[in-house]
Parts: structure tokens; sequence; C-alpha cells
């Protein structure tokens, strides 16, 4: 038993033995491979703290971003509410309510100095605001029942006009009648503008060829349009869906989308 314990004991003296004589006599290929092991811990950790920092300035980018739109909107929306109070006030103290324009507000002072550049009214976006008197509102019997204006918010990005769309921006007890969604084209024609308002459908008369090649008019279905929607007596869900405000909003990748309210006096 003690011979047996001996014998093992000088085995693994031995094995000990040849790793070092191994390590000795290879002591350049030894110090390679532990170079090339530092080496690619080296690389694996530059590689993690690379990927550390890109994903950490995304995420920082996209935090700022969000800051960034978030404030964009707080502040629209106190400018449109500045903007009617102060619009709503020239009304009442101006003699000639229909001859009201973009150009009387600013010369009467109704527009403050922080929105206007170069002459012109612009928004948070540095696109411009559009206003004019819009249509009265008419009782059953044709009675005007409401003076109403309204005002567009242009050279919005696409997002901007989807997020602007689903903000609540009053009910027919506040004032507001109408809101309304599009773009503006290469001639400054402002569909939003021009469609707040249209309210009720719309009769459409097209032409058609008969059999012996004469020209028809028939009047088509009444057509409700969709990126245009009035006012409710609530505010707890916003007047647009987001689906009809992602479709209303029609100016891709452009930054020409616009907004139109249409408020009473």
């Amino acid at each position: 038993m003690h011979e047996q314990a001996t014998e093992n004991s000088e085995k693994t003296t031995d094995g000990l033995a040849k790793i070092r004589a191994y390590r000795l006599a290879n002591q350049n290929e030894v110090d390679a491979m532990t170079k090339r092991w530092r080496m690619v811990r080296k690389i694996v950790l530059i590689f993690l703290l690379c990927a550390f920092l890109m994903y950490g300035a995304k995420f920082l980018q996209l935090a700022w971003r969000h800051v960034y739109d978030y404030d964009l909107l707080n502040s629209t929306t106190a400018q449109v509410s500045q903007l009617v109070d102060n619009i709503r006030q020239f009304y009442i103290l101006n003699d000639k309510k229909n001859e009201i324009t973009m150009s009387t507000l600013i010369a009467a002072g109704a527009v403050p100095t922080t929105m206007l550049k170069n002459g012109k009214l612009v928004n948070p976006y540095a696109g411009n605001i559009n206003f004019a008197i819009s249509s009265p509102i008419q009782t059953n019997k044709g009675y005007v029942a409401l003076d109403t204006f309204k005002i567009s918010l242009q050279g919005l990005p696409y997002q901007a006009c989807v997020d602007l769309a689903q903000i609540q921006w009053g009910t027919t007890t506040q004032g507001l009648y109408a809101i309304a969604v599009g773009s503006v084209d290469e001639l400054e024609n402002d569909t939003a503008f021009n469609d707040v308002d249209e309210l009720d459908a719309v009769d459409e008369v097209i032409q058609v060829q008969d059999k012996n090649g004469q020209w028809q008019q028939l009047a088509s279905p009444p057509r409700y349009k969709t990126n245009v929607v009035r006012a409710m007596n609530t505010n707890m869900v916003p007047l647009l869906s987001e689906n009809a405000a992602a479709f209303g909003c029609t100016c891709g990748d452009e930054k020409k989308c616009s907004l139109a309210l249409r408020y009473a006096f």
C-alpha cells in the first residue's frame, strides 16, 4: 500500500517535471499564446465598450428628441391659445368686424412680437400661421348665429401634424367649431385651411357617356371629407382619430403639413 502511494507520487512529480520542461523548451510559443488571449480579451472589452457607448448615445438622442418634440407641442398649444384670445379681444373692440385680416391684427399689436418673423406670423415649427374670417354659423332658418374665424399652422413635419391633431383644442362650449389636417402645395394652397369650412356632405356631379355617345351629368352620393371633423361638447377624446390624422396629413417626408382650427368669435 505504501509502495503504491509512493509510486503515484513519483508519477505526479514526473508529470509536473515534464510540463515544466515543455514550457521551458517552448517558452516563445507559450508567451505568444498568452499574448493572443490578452489581445482577444482587449478586443472583446473594446467591442463591449463601443456597443455601450453607441446604444447609450442613441438612447440619449431619442430621449432628447422626445423632450424636444414635447416642448414644441406645448409651445404650439400655448401660442394658439394666446392668439385665439387676442383675436377675440380685437374682434370685440373692432367696428369693421368683417375686415379683420392678419395685417390688421399685426398692425394693431394684437399679435405678440415673439410670434413675428420678417413681418409674418410663425409657429414654433418655423412655418407660417394663416388667418381669415370664416363662414358664419347659421341656424336652421338661415339666420347668422355665430361669426367664426380660422387659423392654420403650416410647415409642419408629418409626425407633428399627427400629434397636434390628437391634442384636445377645445369644445363647442369653448368656441371650437372644427379641426382639419392637410398640406400646403407649391402654390401655397392650404388644403386644411380650405377644408375646415366644409363640414357638410358635398354633392358631386360627374360626367358619364351614354350608349349613344352623349355626355350626361349624374349626381354622385354625398361625400364627407375625412380630414375635417366638427367639434363636440366634450373633450374626453381627440376629435380626429389617429388613423384619420395619419391619413389626412398628406405631406410625406416634406415639412409641408398643415393643421387648421375654426373658432367662434
